[in-house]
C-alpha cells in the first residue's frame, strides 16, 4: 500500500468514526458526503484498499438510512477503531483483515452489499470518465474508453457542475464590440 494512500485511508477512518462516535441524525448524510470523497479517490488511486474503504463507507451509510441495530452498530464501529489502530501501526495485514471482518458483518446484516460494490464502481467510473471529458474529449469517446452508455455520461455530465471559464473583463469588451460591428448594432 502506497503511503498515500494509507494516509487517506487514515483520514476517511478517522471521519467515518467522528461521525458514527455522534450518533446523531445526519450521520447518514455525513456519511454520504464522505462516501462521494472516497468514491473520487477510489477513481484517482484504483487500488484493492482505496476501493474496498469507497465501499465499505457507502455501505454503512446505507445501512444506517435504513436502521441499523445498536449491536450492528457497535460491532462496525469497534471493527473501524481497531482497522485504523493496526493501519496506524503500519500493520496492513490486520487492517485488511478488519476490514474483511466489516464487511463480513455488512453481507449478514444487508443482502444487498454485491449491489454496494456496483454502485462505487459505476459512480467511480463515471467520475473518471467526466474528468476526461472536461480534457476535451468527446462524450462518445469518453463513454466508449470507459464503458459507460453515452446517455448515462450524458445524465452524470448534467448534474455535475459546470466547469466556469475565466475570462478577461478586456476581451470580453473586445469581442462585444467586434460583434456589435458585424451585426452593425451601435
Amino acid at each position: 500500500m502506497k503511503d498515500i494512500v494509507r494516509k487517506d485511508i487514515l483520514q476517511i477512518l478517522a471521519g467515518v468514526i467522528n461521525i458514527l462516535e455522534k450518533r446523531e441524525e445526519k450521520d447518514y448524510l455525513d456519511l454520504k458526503g464522505l462516501s462521494n470523497r472516497t468514491i473520487h479517490n477510489s477513481a484517482i488511486f484504483q487500488d484493492d484498499d482505496s476501493i474496498s474503504i469507497a465501499v465499505m463507507v457507502y455501505a454503512i451509510a446505507k445501512m444506517i438510512d435504513r436502521g441499523l441495530t445498536e449491536r450492528t452498530y457497535d460491532m462496525i464501529f469497534t471493527k473501524l477503531i481497531s482497522a485504523k489502530s493496526s493501519l496506524e501501526k503500519f500493520d496492513k495485514n490486520t487492517y485488511r483483515a478488519g476490514i474483511k471482518g466489516i464487511f463480513s458483518i455488512i453481507s449478514k446484516t444487508d443482502k444487498r452489499l454485491k449491489l454496494y460494490v456496483e454502485d462505487v464502481i459505476s459512480q467511480a467510473q463515471m467520475k473518471k470518465a467526466g474528468k476526461i471529458y472536461k480534457h476535451g474529449i468527446s462524450i462518445g469517446t469518453v463513454s466508449e474508453l470507459m464503458g459507460v452508455s453515452y446517455w448515462d455520461m450524458l445524465s452524470y455530465l448534467g448534474s455535475t457542475s459546470p466547469v466556469e471559464e475565466e475570462y478577461d473583463p478586456k476581451d470580453i469588451r473586445k469581442r462585444l464590440n467586434f460583434a456589435r460591428r458585424i451585426f452593425n448594432i451601435s
